[in-house]
Parts: C-alpha cells; sequence; structure tokens
C-alpha cells in the first residue's frame, strides 16, 4: 500500500461518500432532463430542474424557514464543505467545488432560459445543458482521483465496493475495477481481503459475508 497523500479525518471520508452519493442522484436527474430535452418538453424541463436546483422563487427563498433539498444544491454544498480538506496542494478537492458550482451556474441560466421561452425551444437552453453536463463530466474524473487519496480508508473502499452497480451504470464500467486495480496490485481480490481484515480487527464481522458476496459480484463482471 501507498501511503496516502491526504491526512483525512474521519468525517472527510464520510463526507466524500455524500458527495459520490449526490452525484451519483444529479447524474440519474440530468439523464433524464437531457433526454427529455430532445423532445421540447418545457414543463418536464423545469420539473427537471427543480429537482436539481429547487424552484427559482424569490419569495419563498425570503421565507426564514425555507430549507433547499435540491439534489446539485446540496452536492455544490457538500463539495463546498469538502474543499477545505484539500491539505496537500493538488486542489482537486477545490476543483471539484468549483465545477459543482458551474454545473449549479448553468443550470440556473437554462432556468431562465425556460422562463423566457417562447417556441420553438431555444438552443441556449440546450447549450446551457450541455456545458452543465460537461462539468459532470470533469466532477467525474476528479472524483476518480480522489477515491485514490483514501486508499487506506476501509469505509471507503467498502462504500465503493458495496455500490459497484450503481458506480458502474453511472462511471460506466469497469470503473470500480479500475479504482482497485490502481490501489492494489491484485485488484478486486487484494481489496476484499484488505477490507474483511480490516473490519475484523474493528469486531465488525457481521459485514465479512457481505464483502465476499460484493467482491464476488463485482468479479464476475463482463
Amino acid at each position: 500500500m501507498r501511503s496516502r497523500t491526504y491526512h483525512f479525518q474521519n468525517n472527510y471520508s464520510l463526507i466524500f461518500q455524500f458527495i459520490v452519493s449526490e452525484y451519483l442522484a444529479v447524474c440519474k436527474v440530468f439523464h433524464f432532463l437531457e433526454k427529455d430535452g430532445d423532445h421540447n418538453n418545457i414543463e418536464t424541463l423545469r420539473h427537471h430542474l427543480v429537482k436539481l436546483i429547487g424552484p427559482q422563487d424569490d419569495q419563498l427563498h425570503t421565507f426564514s424557514g425555507y430549507v433547499d433539498h435540491s439534489l446539485l444544491t446540496q452536492l455544490l454544498n457538500t463539495c463546498k464543505y469538502f474543499s477545505f480538506s484539500d491539505l496537500d496542494g493538488t486542489s482537486d478537492a477545490e476543483k471539484l467545488y468549483l465545477q459543482s458550482e458551474k454545473a449549479y451556474k448553468y443550470c440556473f441560466q437554462a432556468w431562465k432560459a425556460i422562463d423566457e421561452f417562447t417556441p420553438p425551444l431555444q438552443s441556449n437552453i440546450h447549450g446551457y445543458l450541455t456545458k452543465a453536463h460537461e462539468c459532470l463530466q470533469k466532477m467525474e474524473r476528479l472524483i476518480g482521483k480522489l477515491f485514490l487519496q483514501f486508499e487506506d480508508d476501509e469505509t471507503i473502499l467498502l462504500f465503493l465496493l458495496q455500490n459497484h452497480q450503481e458506480m458502474d451504470d453511472v462511471f460506466k464500467k469497469p470503473f470500480v475495477k479500475k479504482i482497485f486495480s490502481k490501489i492494489f496490485n491484485k485488484g478486486v481480490s487484494a481489496a476484499e481481503h484488505y477490507i474483511r481484515r480490516q473490519y475484523s480487527k474493528r469486531g465488525y464481522d457481521q459485514l465479512i459475508p457481505q464483502v465476499s458476496e460484493a467482491a464476488r459480484e463485482l468479479q464476475e463482471k463482463n
């Protein structure tokens, strides 16, 4: 094992898991947003944008009890907090935050363009969504690099293993196998052994069967 680059506190490990989970949720919505955008369905586009950035209602935002739980907003806030962990000067965590901020900005501009919409669908709406998608693609590459900074964190490695199906769907397989191969010379089998050993040391023997089953599923993927 290489010595890890970041000396993350445990809370940053958890925050990174939040980022990945929120990113996957954003990508799912964005997939449908782009698909429906091809059909010039303005109301459907608006519906998906609300999921991503919340209702852009000035009166609602001035209400003191309002909390925005939209997916891209949550991802933006989590990335901002995580950027404080960028201790080694590589700036990957900071770049992740900046790309999430840009994605939010482009989705907001798409919302404004929809508000000003007159048929047929204006090309600048698609332009903003395309730029937002490019930001998400850059975030994907950064997330892949950041996984390597947690190379000896069994909680992150278990998270990666248990969510291999969803991550390979979004990041395109064999994303998870590639990450494990970069961390361990023997790839998934070595990752399984390391995770099992670490959790056994901590007294979580009940997790061992789950680890083995997830590793078996990942190994059997074509």
